[in-house]
């Protein structure tokens, strides 16, 4: 893998999109539905704009895990035909952290 900087990782924290767990914040103006569509579509644009170049390696550190069909997807579909590796970790998110 030929990267820019081939001694940093790019380290991107993220939950999985599950209605009434992400974005809450944003309801009431938001329906739980519509408030996780907008973390799919906000988490995209993340991974979209790490991936413009090839900088470093990236890391999605996921919570609860790694399990969630939208964190198995943009793995897929965004490494496909990368020239360098974007690895799912799982993390634990309590709250301590918020």
């Amino acid at each position: 893998m030929t990267t820019l900087f081939p001694n940093s990782v790019l380290l991107i924290f993220c939950k999985a999109p599950v209605a009434g767990q992400a974005k809450t914040r944003l309801q009431p103006t938001l329906t739980a539905t519509q408030a996780a569509a907008a973390h799919r579509q906000l988490t995209r644009l993340t991974l979209d704009r790490a991936f413009q170049q090839p900088l470093c390696d990236v890391q999605l550190y996921c919570t609860p895990d790694t399990k969630h069909s939208f964190f198995r997807t943009v793995r897929q579909v965004l490494s496909f035909g990368a020239a360098y590796a974007m690895w799912l970790r799982s993390w634990r998110q309590d709250a301590e952290c918020l």
